[in-house]
């Protein structure tokens, strides 16, 4: 199974979204997030953004319209759709949003998308703050979501001061 995983990591360690998601690649490479051999790390294989590209415009959409989010979350899971269907109900309910649905993958780039790593805002800080913890754990989009931070001790999380547009957020397709 595909789960969802947020990745905080210091501004100060990178300048662009490229960066942000290298680094954050190799932090979880470098903690042996993922193994090939039976038992190791936390999953068989993760992606940047992959099957959850573009979550996090899709996070601020659900907080600046959460109604017409949740409809248009029922109506999309609702109905096997096309790609080509599902692109068109993203777009008609939400134009002129940006963006793409995180289960119609953009590219198969392992470093994901320029709008998989974004600098946390209200927005995000909002929609992330029930996640922030220690430790993975195994959550499915739009579910109460797990966020992890590089550098930032349990002290700090909850406060906004040491997150907002101090933190880039990167968000990780892991399978199971």
């Amino acid at each position: 199974m595909h789960f969802l995983l947020y990745v905080c990591l210091p501004t100060e360690e990178a300048k662009t979204s490229l960066q942000a998601r290298r680094k954050v690649a190799g932090y979880l490479s470098e903690q042996h997030f993922c193994g090939e051999r039976r038992f190791c790390g936390v999953g068989d294989y993760f992606s940047v953004g992959g099957r959850h590209s573009g979550m996090l415009e899709l996070l601020r959409l659900r907080q600046q319209q959460p109604v017409v989010f949740d409809r248009f979350l029922k109506r999309y899971y609702g109905k096997m759709l096309t790609k080509a269907a599902a692109i068109s109900l993203f777009k008609k309910t939400f134009s002129p949003a940006k963006g793409n649905l995180p289960p119609i993958c953009r590219d198969d780039d392992f470093l994901g998308q320029e709008d998989d790593a974004q600098i946390m805002d209200r927005v995000l800080f909002r929609a992330l703050k029930a996640g922030f913890g220690e430790y993975v754990k195994y959550r499915f989009a739009f579910e109460k979501p797990c966020v992890i931070f590089t550098a930032l001790d349990e002290d700090d999380w909850c406060d906004a001061s040491n997150v907002i547009g101090k933190q880039w957020v990167v968000p990780i397709d892991f399978h199971d």
